[in-house]
């Protein structure tokens, strides 16, 4: 067993999670899905969380047993935790809304998406934690989603791009020589999506990729800042079970 309050500022220092005063995505979100449902969030959350939005989002028993990872809060996620955990159980997870973004091919998803009010209720009756890191971890380089696929694709990085907070949320690497058809077919086994969504023309020869981990409006900007020293720069982008590619197409010409 462990302590909730070590595991607590265990998990704050690693990500250096008191460099950040609130999260910039998730201090809008979270007003704007539970507010409208009349659910009293600022009361049901850990003050702190409801300050930063992140860290300690529900606090249950002291002692820890067990300790459950996740990117999402999807009622699947949430109800194999209730099932499976024992009251003080920890449940961590990289975002505290789900993001249902959907397929741009087929049906479009609702966007974010309020955790069930009975799974709320559920998880405190039984006296369980959960503790979000968003934008925290996406800024801890090589910790985090950034450095996952990094280490995934075996990338090399040389620049890092797009600071956020106390880091950047963009990456410049190099990677063993491919070409666009082959790293989307790696792509699409590597990520376990049923397809990509590229824009731009296809490269006989890629050695170097910008993978970007956060998706905004400032990434055109970002990318295009390096287009004329990088031209077989590859752009990658990560969503809720999606992967979208440019290769000197919009972003770079």
């Amino acid at each position: 067993m462990e302590s909730l309050t070590h595991l607590e500022q265990a998990f704050t220092r690693l990500f250096r999670m008191d460099e950040w005063e609130t999260d910039p995505g998730f201090s809008r979100f979270i007003p704007m899905v539970y507010e409208p449902v009349g659910f009293d969030w600022q009361r049901f959350f850990e003050a702190e969380f409801v300050r930063r939005f992140n860290g300690l989002m529900l606090r249950g028993r002291e002692q820890v047993h067990t300790v459950f990872l996740a990117v999402f809060p999807t009622d699947e996620v949430l109800k194999r935790f209730l099932d499976e955990s024992v009251p003080g159980d920890l449940l961590f997870m990289h975002h505290p809304l789900l993001m249902e973004c959907g397929d741009p091919r087929g049906r479009w998803g609702r966007g974010f998406v309020p955790i069930r009010r009975d799974l709320l209720l559920a998880l405190k009756e039984k006296e369980l934690s959960v503790f979000t890191c968003h934008l925290p971890m996406d800024t801890s380089w090589p910790l985090g989603t950034g450095g996952a696929i990094m280490e995934a694709l075996q990338a090399e990085p040389i620049q890092p791009f797009c600071p956020a907070g106390n880091g950047h949320v963009g990456m410049i690497c190099r990677v063993t020589v491919t070409d666009t058809r082959s790293l989307i077919d790696r792509l699409i086994t590597l990520f376990d999506i049923p397809y990509v969504d590229f824009e731009g023309k296809e490269r006989a020869r890629i050695e170097r990729i910008a993978k970007k981990w956060v998706i905004s409006k400032e990434l055109m900007t970002h990318f295009s800042a390096y287009q004329d020293n990088l031209p077989s720069l590859l752009g990658i982008g990560h969503g809720n079970g999606c992967c979208a590619l440019a290769l000197n197409g919009p972003l770079f010409q």
